[in-house]
């Protein structure tokens, strides 16, 4: 298994998140200290405070994101671990944040974590809970479709972009993370997998078209 990822950028955006998540809280002190002093200054005080709000909330969202340990690229990493050399793991530069390029095909891996019996109804994405007394209770997973829609859309446009001609049209893989998630999807209208078993899965897919050697050394030449 080949990995490709960018430490230096995600490094940098950890420290954004940081320098943003800090400042915010800055901000929402001097707010109280502005208000405490001149209370006259509503106006002022309420900007100040919002601009804090605002960036302590994008800052602990991006920090959440790239410093908390392990992030999602590792966790993806980690559950592929072991495949064979003609696989090439690229996350975050090529549209979608984790793109697989196997001998069987290019796959989108989207990456979900709830727990529970994972269900599609109706065209919509649900999980299934068992609660005190063996009550169950079935919740919407509101933004899967979106996300897989959007990250596979953004995969194949990089795709093309970077490829031309030698680009091929990625899938998505629905890739469930917790522990506690039961997937048994065979009428969901994406492929779907439990982490813990997408080795053996991948490696039963039926081979399709594929990127060529130079493609893919392409591909890593973003990475340098």
């Amino acid at each position: 298994m080949q990995v490709y990822i960018d430490e230096k950028s995600i490094n940098t955006k950890a420290k954004i998140g940081r320098f943003l998540f800090f400042a915010g809280l800055g901000l929402m002190v001097i707010s109280l200290l502005v208000a405490s002093r001149t209370p006259e200054l509503i106006n002022t005080i309420f900007i100040i405070a919002m601009f804090g709000l605002l960036g302590s909330q994008i800052g602990s969202g991006m920090m959440n994101r790239w410093s908390k340990q392990p992030r999602m690229d590792e966790i993806i990493a980690a559950a592929v671990k072991g495949m064979d050399s003609n696989f090439h793991l690229f996350q975050y530069k090529l549209g979608a944040d984790h793109l697989l390029a196997a001998p069987t095909g290019v796959y989108v891996l989207v990456p979900e974590v709830q727990e529970g019996m994972v269900l599609y109804e109706d065209g919509k994405w649900f999980t299934l809970k068992t609660k005190r007394k063996d009550r169950k209770v079935k919740r919407k997973l509101k933004d899967l479709a979106a996300m897989i829609q959007r990250e596979t859309a953004s995969a194949n446009k990089k795709l093309s972009s970077v490829l031309g001609d030698s680009a091929v049209e990625a899938i998505p893989v629905v890739v469930f993370l917790h522990g506690e998630a039961i997937v048994d999807l065979e009428n969901a209208p994406v492929l779907c997998v439990h982490g813990k078993k997408i080795k053996p899965f991948l490696r039963r897919l039926p081979k399709a078209e594929s990127l060529s050697e130079e493609a893919v050394e392409k591909l890593k030449e973003l990475y340098n």
